[in-house]
């Protein structure tokens, strides 16, 4: 596995523009690949989508491969509840999926009596696709603002999903968060697996990639 792993990422890193950098989502990897991931890379960026899978994981590299642990930067990537706002703040250096003020709100509050400042992220449900969640664009400017002004928040950038269709057809909605970002002044996390290279074409900062790199 240790070998596909790296096969992929060699093929990957000839197609990344500089300066951007890759958050590996590892919502279907083991945490063995993890750990074999940790060894071929330094200090690498993981997205997990739920609470508990992160925990789990992180615990059975904190047992197994200690000299590991410190080697990841883990980020919340997937639809985070409220009530988890606390644990969430206790086990990620970085929420990226931000969607709501309430949630905001308890982030902050959970961040205060953990005594830390809490890179975020706010989703922006650029694709406007129901099922999906974030800020509507037309309410991104507001929210952005608001949330700005909470004590234990550092905003860091914002986080937008393309609607699952061919690459080519996702370009209107990367520049539309691209130019929100600007506007805003902070970095991108868009692009995964079948659309990153339009992504960084649009000025992504951070893409996501999953099933290109465990072969999922």
């Amino acid at each position: 596995m240790e070998s596909l792993i790296e096969d992929n990422l060699s093929k990957i890193k000839d197609k990344i523009r500089p300066g951007v950098r890759i958050l590996f989502a590892t919502k279907y990897a083991s945490p063995e690949d993890i750990s074999l991931l940790a060894r071929i890379e330094s200090r690498i960026l993981i997205g997990e989508n739920r609470v508990q899978d992160a925990e789990e994981k992180m615990e059975w590299i904190r047992k197994n491969h200690p000299e590991l642990a410190d080697n990841m930067e883990v980020h919340m990537i997937g639809h985070l509840q409220s009530n988890k706002a606390r644990k969430a703040v206790q086990l990620f250096d970085c929420i990226q999926s931000v969607d709501s003020i309430k949630l905001a709100e308890k982030i902050s509050s959970a961040a205060k009596e953990e005594g830390k400042i809490m890179p975020v992220y706010l989703e922006i449900n650029i694709s406007g696709e129901k099922r999906k969640f974030g800020f509507p664009p037309d309410e991104a400017e507001d929210a952005f603002r608001k949330i700005s002004k909470m004590g234990f928040l550092s905003v860091r950038g914002i986080m937008g999903i393309a609607p699952n269709i061919k690459p080519e057809y996702t370009r209107k909605y990367f520049q539309s968060l691209r130019k929100m970002a600007d506007k805003f002044g902070v970095k991108t996390s868009m692009g995964m697996s079948n659309d990153f290279e339009v992504a960084m074409e649009e000025g992504s900062d951070m893409i996501r990639l999953g099933r290109i790199i465990f072969s999922y």
